[in-house]
């Protein structure tokens, strides 16, 4: 049956006012998806524009780096660590990585793009309290915000995470002896490593 007719008989013979609603209804609800997928398009340029004016005014500049083959690093004076790139970061073992014991990093910003988290990244980043993780994380390295147990019962770092939806992999000891106290892991995920 044709959708846009409304099954009345004067519609068979076009003398409905029904069918012309029908039709006008359907190039609304066009319209209305193609302005849809432009203000989609504007809130992502928004977004963009955004992370670019924050980059500029987020302070003086305390160090910059590498972290991956892709992502580099920023970290400003007001604590707040920005890595920008795509792919995967480095994996490093616990003291060797670029950011271990830094204890000016307050708050982790990680942008779109950046799919895995590697191993011992974060390690002993005791100050920071905060991540903020891409949508487009799908994996968690080993120990990657983990802290130094060096007291029993003493934790430190991240107070709270948001684990993205596109995250299939949480490895071993990936937020051991923070202090976060709840986290929300979604259905994604299908490895979770030990502790």
């Amino acid at each position: 049956a044709d959708e846009s007719k409304c099954g009345y008989c004067k519609c068979i013979l076009g003398k409905c006012r029904v069918t012309e609603m029908l039709v006008e209804m359907a190039k609304t609800n066009a319209t209305l998806d193609e302005l849809q997928k432009r203000l989609d398009a504007m809130n992502s340029q928004i977004s963009e524009l955004q992370t670019k004016v924050d980059d500029l005014t987020a302070g003086e500049i305390l160090a910059t780096g590498q972290c991956g083959e892709n992502i580099y690093y920023v970290l400003y004076d007001n604590g707040k660590l920005l890595l920008r790139g795509t792919g995967a970061t480095y994996d490093y073992t616990s003291r060797d990585s670029v950011f271990y014991q830094n204890d000016k990093i307050k708050e982790i910003v990680l942008s779109n793009g950046i799919t895995r988290l590697g191993d011992s990244l974060f390690y002993h980043c005791s100050n920071a309290e905060t991540v903020s993780l891409p949508a487009t994380l799908t994996s968690i390295g080993d120990s990657a915000f983990a802290q130094e147990d060096a007291v029993i019962n003493d934790t430190a770092g991240l107070t709270s995470v948001t684990i993205p939806q596109a995250v299939t992999a949480i490895q071993s000891h990936a937020f051991y002896h923070t202090a976060i106290t709840e986290v929300v892991v979604p259905a994604s995920v299908k490895t979770w490593g030990k502790y």
